[in-house]
């Protein structure tokens, strides 16, 4: 028996023959690689982050304490000062990574590599489960980035702070462009 082949004169065919291919819109979990090369970008913006943070501690020290006696100590922190200048990036960079979360469930790294941060019904994830991630990510790189290679063996390639805090990220399809070689 002869199968139908879609045409434009079948379109009964084509219809049946568009609903059997697979579907690439779907997002679908990131590989190792994708993720790593987001977090380097991140990195970037951490680091210019952490920069911006010590250069106001700087100026706060120089206001409270005066130029003369700044200059007379250096810029090494009393062990007080180093605690509240680490636990002050900290929660900027906390900030900075759970209000994407939050919000578009991207960094800037993660739009970049089309990688977004979905909780386990597809949906954003809360500003717990953010803690919880971001922790997580420390503890996972703290461990001899254990807790990211984690992924490679995870039946759902899921990272040790992904599971912890019921999130997942995924690898968006890439959006088609239009005949202007724009995006619509």
């Amino acid at each position: 028996m002869p199968s139908e082949k879609p045409s434009a004169k079948n379109p009964s065919a084509a219809t049946k023959a568009a609903e059997n291919k697979p579907s690439n819109t779907a997002p679908i979990p990131a590989g190792l690689l994708r993720r790593l090369a987001a977090m380097l970008y991140d990195a970037i913006l951490s680091l210019a982050l952490a920069f911006g943070i010590t250069a106001v501690g700087i100026l706060l020290r120089i206001a409270t304490q005066g130029e003369e006696r700044v200059r007379e100590q250096g810029v090494a922190l009393q062990d007080e000062q180093a605690i509240y200048l680490q636990l002050s990036i900290a929660a900027v960079l906390f900030l900075f990574f759970g209000g994407f979360w939050t919000k578009t469930g991207q960094t800037l790294g993660m739009q970049a590599w089309r990688l977004r941060i979905d909780n386990e019904e597809g949906g954003r994830i809360n500003w717990r489960q953010a803690f919880i991630r971001y922790i997580g990510a420390a503890v996972s790189g703290a461990c001899l980035g254990l807790g990211y290679l984690w992924l490679i063996v995870d039946k759902d390639q899921r990272t040790w702070h992904d599971r912890w805090s019921h999130s997942q990220v995924m690898l968006l399809p890439r959006q088609s462009k239009s005949k202007t070689g724009k995006n619509p």
